[in-house]
């Protein structure tokens, strides 16, 4: 955010309500709050008379801002007036008036506000896939924010790498929770008059020994501060929550306000003579105003991380989509692994919609493969709509579950829910009906499979077996075969010759009968 650090006193600030500058001299108290990973929230209580004390709520609505400032502060890094500080800028949330406090025709008007960037935590967002592997961080962040006229400070140039899903969530906790993935934290922007927020790494905010002697020092926030250790497992804390050694300091005399994320020099203790420093991180300030008198207390700690964050909500939801490219034996992924049995999916939810060529492979769940042995082989294919699912909250376990029929076009093959089919693009089927079976090869061409059928065999329990053929049929056995009917006749018919042979001997049946071999016996 860039603001450098500057000294307050009470003279200095200025509270503004909509347009109204309020009199300090009516102000009860002020609590300002800025927390790693949400928004910068103020309270204050102001005394009104009694005949004013609906005029405030009625004229406050979702633009109505508010405003604290101080002028004429000094810029203690730079020694020189630094003009008009902001400490806060945001707009009101909530708005009342406490009757229970009334006393001699007065009343406290009670007021919560938060920094502009609550607009985007203010509803539940769609399901949102973005899958763009390529696609960096901050040009999600960037695009998201362009509804809101929001702008995203961010330096790291993190790519996404694979699928991730908001669901079920804000916009802003989706930011955290993307945020997440690489270590960072939110910190919001408290004075700007748009939804503004830092993406926030202590990597990006090293400072060499040198360097530290030139930032404000923990003894000038309180030399009396304070060192604690909370015993908290950090991979299940949220950034707010501090886990581990923090510094605390709490001074209501040497006003000095810091930003989140500010770093400041703990000196060290040292046998030489030489001065050294070891960084601490603001996480949490509190400004605290009450009766002219103010405190403000800061929470420190050498580093700024954030575990991954995940969203319960997206255990077992699944999204729909469009297969754009089936990976293939020799098929490979950009790390040049395989990705056979995977396939690349134009979801319905993807924002903004991606190319194949950037797109995140997706395993597919086969109805049952079993390694080299048996099993059932059947990769949806190209075109096909499918089922994206996700069975635990980490959007990296995802796999295609099921292919899912559209019902955009008739086809009698589906009249009847008792008649099982499988079917290929190719025009290659099999029918399972309650008598019969039949496999059908219809004919191919020009990449679409026909109406035209080219082979096909029936199996009736009725009328026993049919083959059909538009070209020839043979049978062929190595060793013996047989043609037996107990119980009935067998017909041989053709339209133009039946021929037998063997060895030396043949049968020929045109309209005459010619029969030939070395011996000729008739009994």
């Amino acid at each position: 955010m860039g603001q450098q650090p500057f000294s307050i006193s009470y003279n200095e600030i200025t509270l503004k309500l909509g347009s109204e500058t309020l009199d300090k001299n009516k102000v009860q108290s002020v609590i300002l709050t800025n927390c790693i990973n949400d928004h910068a929230v103020i309270q204050f209580t102001y005394e009104i008379a009694e005949d004013k004390k609906n005029d405030y709520i009625d004229a406050a609505d979702t633009e109505t801002e508010i405003e604290v400032s101080v002028t004429k502060a000094k810029d203690v890094l730079k020694g020189a007036s630094a003009g008009k500080n902001i400490l806060f800028k945001g707009l009101v949330t909530q708005i009342g008036v406490d009757h229970s406090s009334s006393w001699g025709g007065h009343y406290n008007l009670e007021v919560t506000g938060k920094s502009y960037t609550c607009q985007l935590d203010l509803g539940i967002e769609p399901t949102y896939t973005y899958q763009n592997k390529k696609m960096k961080v901050k040009e999600l962040i960037a695009a998201k924010l362009d509804q809101y006229n929001g702008l995203c400070d961010m330096t790291d140039d993190s790519v996404l790498g694979g699928v991730v899903v908001q669901h079920r969530e804000s916009d802003w906790q989706f930011f955290k929770r993307l945020a997440s993935n690489y270590g960072l934290v939110l910190i919001a922007n408290p004075i700007a008059d748009m939804p503004r927020f830092d993406l926030f790494s202590c990597a990006d905010n090293q400072y060499n020994q040198e360097q530290m002697k030139g930032l404000p020092k923990l003894h000038d926030l309180d030399p009396h501060y304070c060192i604690h250790n909370r015993i908290l497992d950090y991979l299940h804390a949220d950034a707010k929550e501090v886990s581990g050694f923090y510094y605390e300091t709490v001074s209501d005399k040497n006003h000095l306000w810091c930003e989140l994320g500010q770093c400041v020099a703990l000196k060290l203790d040292s046998v030489d003579s030489e001065e050294k420093f070891q960084p601490l991180y603001i996480r949490r300030s509190t400004l605290e105003i009450k009766k002219s008198e103010i405190t403000i207390t800061y929470i420190l700690t050498p580093q700024i991380e954030q575990g991954w964050i995940s969203n319960p909500d997206l255990a077992g939801i699944a999204v729909g989509g469009t297969i754009m490219e089936v990976g293939g034996e020799d098929a490979k992924n950009a790390n040049e692994k395989s990705v056979k049995d995977r396939v690349k999916i134009k979801l319905d939810s993807d924002f903004p919609e991606v190319k194949a060529e950037d797109a995140t492979w997706f395993q597919v769940a086969a109805l049952h493969t079993a390694e080299g042995n048996t099993g059932l082989y059947c990769m949806p294919e190209k075109d096909d709509y499918v089922q994206l699912y996700f069975p635990t909250e980490n959007p990296g376990d995802a796999f295609v579950l099921t292919a899912v029929r559209q019902g955009k076009q008739n086809d009698s093959r589906l009249s009847d829910p008792n008649v099982k089919y499988f079917r290929t693009k190719f025009g290659k089927e099999i029918m399972f009906s309650d008598k019969e079976i039949v496999i059908t090869v219809y004919q191919y061409e020009n990449n679409k499979a026909t109406d035209t059928k080219k082979v096909w065999i029936r199996l009736n329990q009725d009328d026993a077996i049919e083959i059909h053929s538009e070209n020839q049929i043979k049978v062929v056995a190595q060793n013996d075969l047989y043609l037996n009917s107990t119980n009935g006749n067998i017909t041989l018919e053709a339209a133009k010759n039946i021929v037998m042979s063997c060895q030396k001997s043949s049968i020929t049946m045109n309209g005459d009968v010619d029969i030939k071999g070395s011996q000729f016996k008739a009994n």
